[in-house]
């Protein structure tokens, strides 16, 4: 056998190995998952929740908020992630998240289908049972800022539905 030849062989080969191993579309970007419980003051009340983010390329493009929440679980990568909200009464609302780019894509929440392209953040009113859902499109800059939970509450200031929805993460003494 001459050199082209094992060396067709040799990158068929690999190029096989790479597809069966993984190797797909969404490969060579960065995935990542985070958030968890916050508790902040604002001006004498406590404001509690869970929040949970999605990136892809260190871009925030999936934001969870529950009310009522203690954590926030996430499992699996490369644009296919899933988990649940933990309440404070132990119970547990699902949701789950498909994407190949981190703009388009479907967010199943607790049964409830929404298209990611229709707004990235989700408010989860999870203190009601069962569970209220209400998506909410935001532009890029402020999805960034939001993903941060302790920046999360400036955009109460800009958008009336995340305003009513700190209002009911007041954490009653």
């Amino acid at each position: 056998m001459n050199w082209s030849v094992r060396l067709t062989v040799v990158a068929c080969g690999l190029a096989a190995g790479l597809g069966l191993g993984g190797c797909t579309p969404t490969s060579g970007k960065t995935w990542g998952a985070g958030g968890g419980p916050v508790t902040l003051n604002d001006k004498g009340s406590n404001i509690g929740y869970a929040l949970g983010r999605l990136t892809r390329d260190d871009s925030v493009y999936f934001v969870i908020v529950g009310n009522g929440c203690t954590g926030v679980t996430f499992s699996g990568g490369e644009g296919t992630h899933q988990g649940y909200l933990r309440a404070r009464d132990t119970s547990k609302t699902d949701w789950s998240c498909q994407t190949k780019d981190g703009r388009s894509g479907k967010v199943v929440i607790e049964g409830s289908e929404f298209e990611l392209s229709s707004g990235a953040l989700f408010l989860v009113f999870a203190k009601e049972k069962p569970a209220r859902v209400e998506q909410v499109a935001v532009d890029a800059k402020q999805l960034q800022a939001c993903a941060d939970a302790k920046r999360f509450p400036e955009l109460g200031k800009a958008d009336p539905r995340v305003a009513a929805f700190l209002e009911s993460c007041k954490v009653s003494e």
